[in-house]
């Protein structure tokens, strides 16, 4: 009879720890683009006070992104979240950008990378936005 009730007591403490609780937070450790956006963040800033970095390391830094980008769309998919209009916009404008900064030098490139930091900036603060209730 002890064995029994020990047993039982055992299976409610394991229900109770696997409640929905468990669910979110087991979903945000499998979240992959949140280990990735404290080391964005602070490449971005290091690019955006030196252009030329970015230039000369642009390969790497498209690379960079779209690790990012396929990150972030794989934990919105996982979450059952649905793009939508403006994030896609904003998606493509920044893989446009890499396209544009290859062909680009001088100021022009200068004004492409300031605007490409800015959208990968925003895209993360998009992406934040609608993983935050989840």
């Amino acid at each position: 009879m002890l064995t029994r009730s020990l047993a039982l007591a055992t299976l409610i403490t394991l229900a109770a720890c696997a409640g929905p609780g468990r669910d979110a937070q087991r979903e945000r450790a499998e979240m992959q683009a949140g280990p990735l956006m404290p080391a964005m963040s602070r490449h971005l800033d290091s690019v955006a006070a030196t252009p030329a970095m970015l230039q000369h390391g642009l390969p790497a830094h498209a690379e960079r992104v779209h690790d990012l980008m396929e990150a972030m769309h794989a934990d919105m998919t996982r979450i059952g979240m649905h793009s939508d209009p403006a994030y896609e916009a904003l998606a493509d404008s920044t893989v446009s950008d890499l396209k544009a900064m290859e062909q680009a030098s001088g100021a022009e490139y200068d004004r492409l990378a300031a605007a490409h930091i800015a959208h990968v900036r925003r895209l993360m603060s998009a992406y934040e936005s609608k993983i935050a209730p989840h």
